[in-house]
């Protein structure tokens, strides 16, 4: 796949010294032959000069000095043109000034976040380039709210990055609580969930979570919540800043939810109920050992949240240049991207059954032998129980929307029951037997067919709400082609992120 290129502005200057009165017509020659230039030839120049077709970078401005021959043919005027810019294209980014290099659009938006966390942003240009920055007038925590709202997919998993790099509080206090809020209301509806007013009802009225009506919270509501104290990382460094505004809080819990257990909001007969759970003493305290201190260690960053309206919600923003220079020679997004390797690529290929089978809707329902845990937990079990691999393996992690270095869902989680065990069971032999329909193989031992569709050495690639699995061209099966497996399947709600296939 060749790299796709958009130019903003384009503007040519010609000197024709020389051409006397026939300089009109040259210069009509040259405007025709630059209008003429298709987006295709500079494309295959760009790809020519072996940039990633994967990764998106920023130019600020671009000056292509060339000598052209006008008594040419005009293919070969048209070709010089474009090898010049490609030549200029690759000084450029040879010389690493004035461009941004990103894997993602969501490293771009982590780099927004980052940055306005740092009330730094010198990269604006690129991020207006991208469409997740706006009027530079604008105050710097409107335009990451705005950045959140262009892809609010992304906003949970983003945020995770953002705490890891000791930035929230300063994004935090950046950012209006109402619209906190309306991110919130974004992201939980790329999830599917379709109470969204039963979630938020009450919310931003300033009234605390004691003060409100007691509900009867289920064991299933309190199993959810535990999961995610002990595993968000969101809910840990939330639980640390002093004096934050509840809209503020009520959003980061639903971030938390959504960062641990996508499908939670969408499968809870009172999804309030766990927000409110998630918002009592345990989550504003942090959950302790029996003999006291902190059962998550301490954070790197630990800061107040500057109250709302100060003076770094002003349009000019002043930084000591020094601290400024050291930011901008690393992006904040260098080490977002892991990486991993895995013998067993093939398995991201059987959440197509997962979909297909409802799975997601019904593993953790409420009545379940599941219910209470969380379904990263379960699809993490589930892969586990249909091949033999370590917990951490980049591919089981990676069947539960986890990137290769993250934490296994088992991880200060409650041990498997023998009830859990049986219902992970059934739900992989469902997996097997809809794999052989799909693929037309009734005869083959359920582990040799499986080894034979999931035995693939993959790289799996990972960034926020984003994975993509690299298979070897020897590996293309004719067969899960026709059976449709291995074909991208985009965004997955349940998930929390975007699983991609790609053959190299």
């Amino acid at each position: 796949m060749m790299p796709a290129l958009h130019i903003k502005r384009l503007r040519a200057r010609y000197s024709l010294r020389g051409f006397g009165v026939a300089s009109a017509g040259a210069k009509s020659k040259l405007d025709r032959l630059l209008r003429s230039m298709g987006q295709e030839e500079f494309e295959a120049a760009l790809a020519r000069l072996g940039l990633p077709s994967s990764e998106i970078i920023c130019l600020r401005a671009l000056h292509v000095p060339v000598r052209i021959d006008l008594s040419r043919a005009d293919a070969v005027v048209s070709g010089a043109w474009i090898e010049a810019f490609a030549s200029a294209l690759a000084t450029a980014i040879g010389r690493s000034e004035g461009f941004v290099r990103y894997g993602s659009r969501s490293q771009a938006l982590v780099d927004v976040l980052i940055s306005v966390g740092r009330a730094d942003v010198s990269r604006a240009w690129a991020w207006r380039q991208l469409g997740l920055w706006r009027d530079a007038a604008e105050a710097i925590g409107v335009g990451a709210a705005a950045a959140m709202m262009a892809l609010p997919e992304s906003v949970p998993a983003a945020l995770v990055e953002v705490a890891k790099a000791g930035a929230l509080p300063g994004l935090i206090s950046r950012v209006a609580p109402d619209d906190w809020m309306a991110v919130a209301r974004a992201a939980i509806a790329t999830t599917g969930a379709s109470s969204i007013r039963t979630i938020l009802d009450a919310a931003g009225e300033g009234s605390s979570p004691g003060t409100r009506a007691r509900r009867d919270v289920s064991e299933m509501t309190r199993a959810t919540a535990r999961a995610v104290l002990a595993q968000s990382r969101l809910a840990r460094s939330a639980a640390r800043l002093a004096g934050l505004d509840l809209r503020a809080r009520e959003a980061m819990a639903i971030f938390a939810i959504l960062e641990v257990d996508p499908a939670a909001l969408s499968r809870l007969s009172d999804p309030r109920a766990l927000l409110e759970v998630l918002l009592s003493d345990s989550m504003a305290s942090g959950p302790k050992r029996p003999g006291g201190g902190d059962q998550f260690g301490s954070l790197r960053a630990e800061a107040k949240v500057v109250p709302q309206g100060r003076a770094e919600r002003s349009n000019s923003i002043e930084q000591d240049r020094g601290d400024r220079q050291a930011q901008n020679e690393a992006l904040p997004t260098a080490s977002i991207r892991r990486c991993g390797r895995t013998r067993a690529g093939g398995l991201l290929f059987l959440l197509h059954i997962v979909g297909e089978l409802g799975l997601p809707e019904t593993l953790c329902a409420p009545g379940s032998a599941l219910a209470g845990r969380s379904l990263r937990w379960v699809l993490h079990q589930i892969a586990l129980c249909l091949l033999p691999l370590e917990p951490n393996d980049a591919a089981a992690l990676a069947f539960a929307g986890l990137a290769p270095d993250a934490d296994r869902p088992s991880h200060l989680a409650e041990p498997v029951t023998e009830l859990e065990q049986h219902a992970i069971r059934v739900a992989s032999d469902a997996i097997v037997a809809r794999l052989r329909q799909r693929v037309g193989n009734l005869e083959t031992p359920r582990a040799a067919l499986l080894l034979q569709t999931c035995r693939r050495g993959a790289e799996v690639l990972a960034d926020p709400a984003w994975i993509e699995v690299c298979l070897s061209l020897d590996d293309v099966s004719t067969l899960l082609r026709r059976a449709g497996l291995d074909l991208d399947l985009g965004w997955l709600p349940w998930l929390g992120c975007v699983v991609r296939f790609r053959y190299a």
